[in-house]
C-alpha cells in the first residue's frame, strides 16, 4: 500500500509540475526599455556601434560610436565617428534620457569599457585615421549636475576592436588590433590592478598572451571555473597583411592563480558563434551570450569584395554589373544577426538556448551587467545599419498558469499527502503502543 502510494504522489507531482508554461523568451525576456534622443528635432537617432557604456548608481552612461548618417557603405557613403555623452536614470524597467551636455575629447569608438563603483572606465578605440591607447574614466559629479573625465593609465600600445571585462578589482583587456583596417590583429593581453591606483606603480601588466591567432570582436567574461575566478575569452576573427579572415568559434580561459591559458575542451560539438556579440556572468558558474554571429556571411561578403576587385582589375565591364548587383542584394536581404541568447555554464561544459530577441539584436556593442541581467545599448542590427534602442535583459523564473487540470491535480495530491500522512501516524502510534506493552 505505502509503495502505490508513493508511486501515486510521484505521478501527480509529475502531472502539477510538468504542465507549467515557461516564461516567454525561456529563461530570458528582452524589452526595449529606452532610446538614443534625436539628434535633429523631429529625425530619429540612427544609433550607433562601438559606444562606451557603464552604469554607475542609476545612471547609465552612453558615449562616442559610429554610423553611416547619409549613405549607406554600399552606396558609398563615409563612416562619422562621435563624441557626445548621454545619460540616462534608470528607473524600474525604464531608461529614461537626463542630458547629453558633456563630450569626450574626441570623437571615438570600438574601444571597451567597464562599469566601475567610481565610474565608467572607456579603453582604447579608434576614429577614422588612428586607434587609441588612452584610458580614462567617467564619472558622475554630482555638484556639477555632469560628467568629470579622469585620466588612467595609457594601454602599452593603441587598441581598438577590443574586449575588456572586471574581475576582482583587476581590468583584463584581451585582442585588439593597432590599425584601423585590423590588419595587425594581435594577441594583447594586458591586466590593470585598481587596488594599485594610488601608489607608484599603477600601470598597465602584460600577461601571457593567449595561444593561437591574434583576435578582433571576441567576447570575454569574468566566472569561476569551479574553482577560481577566470577570464574567459570567445569567438572573435583575425584579418592578417593580405586581409584574408578567419572567423573563430572556440572558447579560451585563463587562470589568473597559474597565470596560463587553457582551451575550452570539447567533443566537437561545442561551439561559440558570438563573433562581435556581447556577454555577462550569471550567478556562480554561468556565462549568458547575446547574439553575435557565425562568421558565415561575413565570409561570403568578404569573397563578394574579392571577386569585384579581381573583376574591376580585369576591366570586365559585364561582370562588374553583375558583382554590384549580387552584392547590393547581400546588404539589402540581408538577414541580421543572431537573435539567440545562450548560457554556458563553466562546470558542466555546455551551452543551452535561454531566450531570444523578437526584434533584431545588435551586435559590435557593449553590454552592461546590471541586477541580474543586463543593459544592452544600441548596436549594429545589419551590415551599415544601426538601432537607436536600448534593451534590458532581464532573466525570468517558469510560470504556472494552474488551470482546470492543473488543480484538480493539485487537490488530489493534497488528498493524497493527507491520507499518507494519517496512515504513517497510524502506523506510528500502533507501533509505540506495542513497544509500551513489551516494558
Amino acid at each position: 500500500m505505502k509503495h502505490k502510494l508513493v508511486i501515486l504522489v510521484i505521478a501527480l507531482l509529475s502531472i502539477v509540475f510538468a504542465t507549467g508554461n515557461p516564461a516567454p523568451n525561456g529563461y530570458y525576456k528582452v524589452h526595449v526599455a529606452g532610446k538614443l534622443p534625436e539628434i535633429i528635432y523631429g529625425y530619429e537617432n540612427e544609433g550607433f556601434a562601438g559606444t562606451f557604456s557603464g552604469v554607475v548608481d542609476d545612471k547609465l552612461f552612453i558615449a562616442g560610436g559610429a554610423n553611416f548618417p547619409d549613405k549607406k557603405p554600399w552606396e558609398g557613403g563615409v563612416k562619422t565617428f562621435y563624441d557626445k555623452i548621454y545619460v540616462y536614470t534608470i528607473t524600474g524597467d525604464s531608461i529614461i534620457f537626463y542630458n547629453d551636455s558633456s563630450e569626450l575629447s574626441s570623437p571615438v569608438a570600438y574601444g571597451a569599457s567597464v562599469s566601475l563603483p567610481e565610474g565608467v572606465l572607456c579603453i582604447g578605440g579608434n576614429d577614422s585615421d588612428k586607434c587609441f591607447s588612452s584610458v580614462f574614466l567617467l564619472r558622475w559629479e554630482e555638484k556639477y549636475g555632469d560628467i568629470v573625465h579622469e585620466n588612467y593609465p595609457e594601454l602599452p600600445v593603441p587598441l581598438s576592436y577590443t574586449s575588456a571585462v572586471l574581475l576582482e578589482d583587476k581590468v583584463y583587456v584581451a585582442g585588439g588590433t593597432s590599425s584601423v583596417d585590423g590588419t595587425d590583429t594581435g594577441s594583447h593581453f594586458y591586466m590593470l590592478d585598481l587596488s594599485k591606483k594610488k601608489s607608484g606603480n599603477f600601470s598597465w601588466e602584460s600577461l601571457p598572451a593567449f595561444p593561437g591567432k591574434g583576435r578582433i570582436f571576441a567576447v570575454t567574461a569574468g566566472q569561476s571555473n569551479g574553482t577560481v575566478p577566470c577570464v574567459y575569452l570567445f569567438s572573435g576573427r583575425n584579418v592578417d597583411e593580405e586581409k584574408e579572415i578567419t572567423v573563430f568559434t572556440d572558447g579560451l580561459i585563463y587562470n589568473p592563480e597559474l597565470k596560463q591559458w587553457s582551451p575550452i575542451v570539447s567533443d566537437g560539438s561545442l561551439n561559440f558563434p558570438v563573433m562581435a556579440g556581447s556577454a555577462f556572468s550569471s550567478g556562480a558558474n554561468s556565462i549568458v551570450f547575446v547574439g553575435g554571429a557565425s562568421g558565415d556571411l561575413l565570409l561570403k561578403e568578404h569573397q563578394l569584395r574579392k571577386n569585384l576587385d579581381e573583376i574591376i582589375r580585369l576591366r570586365d565591364t559585364a561582370a562588374i554589373v553583375l558583382y554590384k548587383e549580387e552584392r547590393l542584394s547581400y546588404y539589402l536581404d540581408h538577414p541580421g544577426f543572431s537573435k539567440d541568447i545562450l548560457l554556458y555554464n563553466t562546470i558542466t561544459n555546455t551551452i543551452v538556448k535561454t531566450g531570444a530577441f523578437e526584434t533584431l539584436c545588435p551586435v559590435t556593442t557593449s553590454i552592461v551587467p546590471f541586477k541580474s541581467g543586463a543593459i544592452l545599448v544600441s548596436g549594429e542590427i545589419k551590415p551599415g545599419v544601426r538601432t537607436p534602442e536600448i534593451f534590458l535583459i532581464q532573466p525570468v523564473q517558469q510560470s504556472f498558469n494552474f488551470g482546470g487540470i492543473k488543480t484538480i491535480g493539485i487537490l488530489l495530491f493534497s488528498i493524497v499527502l493527507i491520507i499518507v500522512g494519517y496512515v504513517f501516524l497510524k502506523k506510528s502510534g500502533k507501533r509505540q503502543r506495542v513497544g509500551s506493552q513489551s516494558v
